[in-house]
């Protein structure tokens, strides 16, 4: 073996092997040997941290660093008091301000939004009062002093009922303003963003996200295609909120249909486009798992806006009602963090429909969303104590016209659930 064989041999070990040609060389015998070479303390390598042992100043810095991580390593909101782990409480506060935040396709379109709700959400043509507009810190409490005329008056202006907003009212308002009313005693915020701003909802805390459609022409068709790559990063986002993201299809603007006047074909038109629009906004959401509404903002009062924030108030203070939103559009994240809550209650698990009678594992059973009933039927509920009873209900339970839920399935046969 030749000196340049042994010295690749060296250096293909691991270890020490490879200082061993940096020692000195001495002959003996006609043959050329190797001293050990002395111990040399090498630099540290300039890539990694080199923190020092000794002084009792690191080794607790390290610590303080990992528990601090592993403290805040939980999947909630900085802000928001909305957490989406398992534990969280079903039943929320009664006299909390139910927070909700709609997006529009623009800035120019969210300002045009802004003005039509402003008109019709005061008409008092419904049960809607107590419109204000806000310019204050979204995430600032109400004070009673802004509504008796206080010192900061200007930030909060109440919008008369019965004649709506004017323009020249909403206009300090509408850059960065927002609307704050109550509905039966419950009182909504409700802020508008453009989708360019969408980033804001990393740092806001808000209960409902709802993304706003327009109606763009006679055929029902809703502007959905700036929305298409945009699905991803709302849904993230709506990992905040009570409930799945609210698809908003709205009609506002009836010169962009092109439509004759009023009376005739125009109205015959325009009924038949706003029809059409509601099963569009049905198919979309389905589509992304969205709960779908819709709302005429031109033609109609305020009482669209009253069904749909009345929905909102189901969807916060009814887990029931959630479950049941969450089956007809197979939105499985949501359905499932319900139903492994541990707060989870048999009145949520048989939430029944008020048209049909159906709980919400039946919905599921009829529009073969197996995996959703799946996990009702896996949920830790049923492995309680009365866990039994519970489930003999929810299988034996029947809906207005007598089906059961065992009934529902075998008439899905083996196409639904092999």
């Amino acid at each position: 073996m030749t000196l340049s064989d042994e010295g690749e041999g060296h250096g293909s070990r691991g270890g020490g092997g490879g200082h061993e040609q940096d020692g000195e060389e001495e002959e003996a015998g006609g043959r050329v040997l190797f001293r050990d070479p002395p111990a040399v303390a090498h630099p540290p390598v300039r890539n990694q941290t080199s923190l020092p042992t000794s002084g009792g100043v690191s080794g607790t810095m390290v610590e303080k660093i990992r528990e601090s991580y592993q403290r805040h390593s939980r999947n909630v909101s900085a802000v928001s008091d909305i957490s989406v782990c398992a534990a969280e409480p079903l039943k929320r506060d009664e006299n909390a301000e139910i927070r909700c935040i709609l997006l529009c396709d623009s800035e120019v379109e969210r300002n045009c939004v802004f003005e039509a709700v402003a008109k019709v959400l005061a008409d008092g043509e419904s049960a809607i009062g107590s419109v204000y507009l806000m310019q204050h810190h979204w995430e600032q409490p109400h004070s009673a002093a802004a509504d008796n005329g206080g010192p900061d008056d200007k930030l909060c202006v109440r919008i008369p009922p019965g004649g709506g907003a004017t323009s020249s009212a909403v206009l300090p308002f509408r850059s960065d303003g927002y609307f704050r009313f109550a509905l039966r005693g419950t009182v909504f915020r409700l802020m508008l963003l453009s989708k360019d701003r969408q980033n804001l909802l990393k740092i806001y805390s808000f209960d409902f996200l709802l993304v706003g459609m327009q109606v763009t022409n006679t055929h029902g068709l809703l502007d959905q295609r700036i929305w298409e790559f945009e699905w991803k990063r709302l849904n993230r986002h709506s990992k905040k909120a009570v409930a799945p993201i609210i698809l908003l299809g709205y009609f506002r603007d009836v010169l962009k249909l092109g439509l004759g006047g009023s009376g005739g074909s125009g109205d015959i038109s325009l009924r038949r486009t706003l029809e059409e629009s509601k099963q569009a906004v049905k198919k979309i959401g389905k589509a992304h798992q969205a709960i779908p509404r819709f709302c005429n903002l031109c033609t109609e009062t305020s009482t669209q806006l009253e069904a749909l924030f009345s929905d909102v108030e189901d969807l916060y203070r009814e887990p029931g009602f959630v479950l049941q939103q969450c089956a007809y559009v197979n939105n499985q994240a949501h359905f499932f963090k319900i139903v492994e809550n541990p707060n989870l209650t048999e009145e949520d698990i048989t939430y029944r429909c008020d048209k049909t009678g159906d709980n919400p594992i039946m919905i599921a059973a009829k529009l073969r969303h197996k995996d959703l009933v799946s996990s009702v039927l896996r949920c830790p509920k049923f492995l309680s104590a009365d866990g039994g009873d519970l489930l003999r209900n929810v299988i034996h339970a029947r809906n207005q016209t007598g089906q059961t839920l065992l009934a529902m399935v075998a008439l899905q046969g083996k196409k639904g659930y092999p």
